[in-house]
């Protein structure tokens, strides 16, 4: 992999901005709103402290292996064989997320 393949640790942190901003505010459902007349801040709230909470493990774990891409930190953590297993969901979930966002 060419050193330009690789994600910098600013482009990282961006990704985990933008992944909590999108997933926490811009993407809430309006039927959680109507649903939960009352509530409703306890639910953001926890949701937004779940999202931190991921966003500082995925922090630490791009601090630990630095300029390693997704697959790779698998490989080395985990065996190839249940690295390419475990890929398969994140892969379909992006191409669907895609799929949805072209259709």
């Amino acid at each position: 992999m060419n050193k330009s393949e690789k994600l910098s640790g600013f482009e990282m942190v961006t990704i985990l901005t933008l992944l909590m901003v999108g997933t926490g505010i811009l993407s809430l459902p309006r039927f959680l709103l109507e649903a939960s007349e009352v509530d409703t801040w306890l639910i953001i709230l926890s949701g937004g402290i779940i999202l931190a909470i991921v966003a500082f493990i995925y922090g630490y774990i791009i601090i630990r292996f630095p300029g390693k891409g997704y697959f790779e930190i698998l490989s080395i953590t985990l065996t190839r064989p249940i690295a390419c297993i475990l890929s398969i969901p994140i892969y379909l979930i992006v191409w669907l997320i895609v799929y949805y966002l072209i259709k």
